[in-house]
């Protein structure tokens, strides 16, 4: 039933005329609709929330250009670092490309979000995914989470905006002790979508990113979230650069 409504849904955006309060129609079907975005990759569809009304389209998902990359360079049996998870589109497909000897750690630091991307990954069976809530950073602590209750995917530890945001407390880790201490001793690929924290991240993985086995980077660039946090893409490069430096 609940694939069914999925799919009148998907009918209804794509083929009937738009008018002033289509969209608000769906709301009574927020966190009921469900959306198959790759082979055996489904995702909860909450209607409230723009980017994920954008599954119910006929074009391809949000992040095409990420997730066309990850097919092309994942391989059964790598070892995936998904750093700000969100819902779980990245984790869940890299999960399924990397298969059962492979695995992924999707860090997520806002409760909300950790509780649907668990329900995510129930909902496509996966289980070589484990679910980290914590925010990654510099290190062991705590660090205050600025949650969007009007835009999840735009939620961070610094905020640019004080509308319908929810501040509360979350642990923070580097990914340096959390790899030293949980995963094997090999990481293929991170990826890092964090609004703006991207050189945090980066400083709590000086370790990880030396060697000649250093993992792929993936990093996802919001201009807007690293100037709130007084920061711009060419810094964030120049602080890439740096930290492959002893490669």
């Amino acid at each position: 039933m609940q694939r069914f409504l999925s799919a009148m849904a998907r009918l209804y955006v794509n083929y009937l005329p738009f008018w002033p309060g289509k969209f608000r129609l769906l709301r009574p079907f927020a966190g009921v609709l469900v959306s198959q975005v790759r082979p055996g990759v489904w995702l909860h569809v909450d209607t409230r929330f723009t980017v994920e009304s954008t599954l119910l389209f006929k074009q391809p998902p949000y992040d095409q250009g990420e997730l066309e990359l990850l097919s092309e360079i994942l391989q059964p049996g790598m070892t995936v670092v998904d750093v700000g998870a969100f819902i779980g589109l990245m984790s869940l497909v890299a999960a399924k490309r990397v298969g059962a000897t492979g695995h992924i750690f999707a860090f997520e630091a806002g409760p909300p979000s950790v509780a649907r991307l668990a329900a995510n990954r129930d909902l496509c069976e996966v289980d070589n995914m484990t679910i980290c809530a914590a925010a990654v950073g510099g290190g062991r602590g705590m660090i205050e989470y600025h949650y969007n209750v009007e835009a999840p995917d735009q939620s961070a530890v610094e905020s640019t905006t004080t509308k319908g945001v929810r501040s509360m407390i979350v642990p923070t880790i580097s990914l340096d002790e959390f790899l030293a201490e949980f995963a094997p001793s090999r990481i293929d690929v991170i990826k890092i979508d964090v609004e703006g924290a991207e050189s945090s991240v980066l400083e709590g993985a000086r370790a990880t990113l030396i060697g000649s086995e250093a993992p792929l980077l993936l990093i996802e660039m919001n201009l807007d979230a690293l100037k709130g946090m007084g920061s711009s893409a060419g810094q964030l490069t120049s602080a890439m650069l740096e930290h492959f430096s002893g490669c």
